[in-house]
């Protein structure tokens, strides 16, 4: 059976998108930001706040159909480091685990975004040997509460997952 990554260019109903997700030959959804933004007829600021619940609908629906993280969609600028630095970290931040570039001047700032930083990684590193010394259970770091769901966090960001 041939695997699919899907690109959401269009507006479908958040029930669709769950039963596209999870049909067995999708592995991956992306979305395709700029055509969806023809097809509502929208004119978004540069930050897309307005496509945001469609970031969460994507990212939502592959968590719950056990997929990869999403690809977000395209920078339209294609030599703007900041603006493809900015962009990048947004998709990031929003649970995204990989970005459309469509120049190649966009890929090493887009692959620096989206990877953990170093205090990022100590961070985790710190929570897991601690889970470790702690022999699992609920404990605190840095006057914070660790329990699992925190140290999933920390091992995906060791793995290199989002």
């Amino acid at each position: 059976m041939e695997k699919l990554d899907l690109h959401i260019r269009a507006n479908p109903k958040p029930r669709h998108l769950q039963l596209l997700a999870a049909s067995p030959q999708v592995v991956r959804l992306a979305f395709g930001n700029l055509d969806f933004q023809a097809d509502l007829g929208l004119a978004c600021d540069p930050d897309e706040a307005e496509l945001v619940p469609v970031r969460l609908a994507l990212v939502l629906a592959s968590r719950r159909a056990t997929l990869a993280a999403p690809i977000d969609g395209i920078t339209a600028s294609t030599t703007d480091p900041v603006r493809i630095q900015t962009d990048a970290q947004r998709s990031r931040r929003a649970g995204f685990g990989a970005k459309l570039c469509i120049h190649p001047a966009q890929v090493a700032v887009v692959n620096a975004a989206l990877a953990p930083t170093p205090a990022e990684l100590e961070w985790a590193r710190r929570v897991l040997a601690a889970y470790a010394q702690a022999g699992g259970g609920v404990f605190s770091l840095d006057d914070r509460m660790v329990d699992a769901p925190v140290v999933r966090l920390a091992q995906r960001i060791v793995d290199g997952e989002r």
